[in-house]
């Protein structure tokens, strides 16, 4: 889980897509199966759980395994279970 106004690349205009940066403190815990929670983002304007988040990792950017949610508002909190469900049953 990261909290996305501690790792937003920059601020953005766009509504339907954004870039986040993973820290450098876990970045070399990633992996081609890591999946990502992105919380908070409730926290940045005109954004919600339909934004389609890149994560900028290395020289590539990763949108599957990629859940924008908001824990207190309970938005994308569904799509996020029901993903990663999804996405463990595959494996």
């Amino acid at each position: 889980m990261l909290p996305l106004p501690d790792v937003l690349a920059s601020p953005s205009n766009s509504s339907e897509k954004l870039d986040v940066i993973v820290p450098p403190a876990i970045r070399g815990l990633v992996t081609p199966n890591t999946y990502f929670l992105i919380n908070k983002i409730d926290l940045v304007p005109n954004l919600s759980a339909k934004t389609c988040i890149q994560i900028q990792h290395g020289e590539s950017g990763i949108t599957s395994r990629v859940w924008p949610a908001s824990l207190v508002t309970g938005e994308g909190t569904t799509k996020f279970i029901e993903g990663l469900a999804g996405a463990l049953k595959a494996e």
